[in-house]
């Protein structure tokens, strides 16, 4: 994400699939992967984004979280084991997901992404230290909701200038 070449987009951005920002682990590429962004954008052009917010993760997160649902085929477990590391901002998620199907065979596969979580002020000055104009931010999806210590996903709305701050 952060060495694309610049392509122009026509209006807004967004980072699709596995390409979050909350993947960016330290602030020097999170920067540089605002300011990639920012020169695929047109004048005026908008980037949405979604983060996870640091109150939350710090005051109330799980180290242990278990979901089971159940398929057509079979019953599905996912386990989450979370490990903060403050210090950096990052949380380490390793998950275990276990698939035991009706013929009676089962899968289980393993995988840990690590993300990093942001506050809300710091977003912002990372926002515009890429040359964005900070616009809003909202609690996740809820335009009307306030974002307080138990709104784990901050969404922020910032536009790209008409003429280049950069």
């Amino acid at each position: 994400m952060r060495d694309r070449p610049p392509r122009p987009c026509i209006g807004g951005a967004r980072l699709p699939g596995r390409r979050r920002i909350g993947y960016v682990k330290t602030t020097a590429n999170v920067i540089q992967a605002l300011r990639s962004i920012y020169e695929h954008l047109h004048p005026r052009g908008l980037l949405v984004l979604e983060y996870w917010h640091a109150a939350a993760m710090l005051r109330g997160y799980d180290p242990v979280r278990v979901r089971r649902w159940r398929t057509t085929k079979s019953d599905v477990e996912r386990i989450s084991e979370t490990v903060l590391r403050p210090s950096e901002q990052l949380a380490d998620v390793h998950y275990t997901i276990h698939e035991f199907r009706d013929d009676g065979t089962s899968t289980t596969l393993t995988e840990t992404h690590t993300n990093r979580y942001f506050l809300c002020e710091e977003m912002d000055l990372l926002l515009s230290t890429a040359g964005f104009e900070p616009l809003a931010r909202y609690a996740g999806y809820d335009e009307k909701a306030p974002i307080t210590e138990d709104t784990w996903h901050v969404v922020a709305v910032a536009k790209r200038p008409a003429t280049s701050t950069q």
